[in-house]
Order: structure tokens, then sequence, then C-alpha cells
């Protein structure tokens, strides 16, 4: 080697600088092949924790919107259908009109019906 030029000392080379050689490579390149591993995995788990929270979110709105459309359903009903109390009370009802107007039927005169 000349001196004052720099050259790329081969790594079998035993006067290479302790960087180069070919052990010290391969601790850096398993090195960096660690961590990149280390960083996909922490982006994966990242992402796909933010979709199960974004799926939980999404579902917690879904049960709400069903939620409002049942009450909304409820005081429909509420307001629109009768109660058995309130179907009994019309059926006595209209059955004490219906003996009533039989009743006046009966004393109409034969000839009028």
């Amino acid at each position: 080697m000349k001196k004052g030029k720099l050259s790329h000392p081969q790594s079998h080379s035993p006067d290479a600088p302790e960087f180069f050689r070919r052990d010290n490579m391969l601790r850096l390149l398993l090195t960096i092949v660690v961590a990149a591993a280390g960083l996909i995995t922490a982006y994966h788990a990242t992402i796909y924790g933010l979709k199960e929270q974004l799926a939980t979110k999404a579902d917690q709105q879904l049960v709400g919107a069903i939620d409002s459309r049942l009450v909304h359903i409820e005081a429909i009903l509420n307001e629109r259908v009768a109660t058995k109390t309130e179907l009994r009370e019309v059926r006595d009802h209209l059955n004490q009109k219906l003996l009533g107007i039989e009743a006046r039927l009966r004393l109409l005169p034969e000839e009028g019906r």
C-alpha cells in the first residue's frame, strides 16, 4: 500500500483495521437486520393497534346509532300503539255501544226492520 492514499483493506487481511474485520462486519450487519426487523415489527404493531381502535370506535358509534334508533322507534310505538289495557277498554266500550244498539233494535216494531 502506498502511504497517503486510502484503500479499502481486505477483511481477510491480518493488518486490516479492526472495524473492517469479517466478524465485526457480520455483527454490524446482524445489528442492522435486527434493528430493521424491530422497526418493521413496531410499525405493524402500531398500525394494527390503530386499526383495532378505529374498529372499536366505529362499533361504538354503530351501537350508539342503533340504540338511538331503537329509542326513537320505542317512542313512536308508545305514541301510536295502544297498550293491552287501553285495547281492553276500547273493546269494552265498543261492546257496550253494540249492546245499546241491539237493545234499541229490539224496541223497534217488527215491520220497521
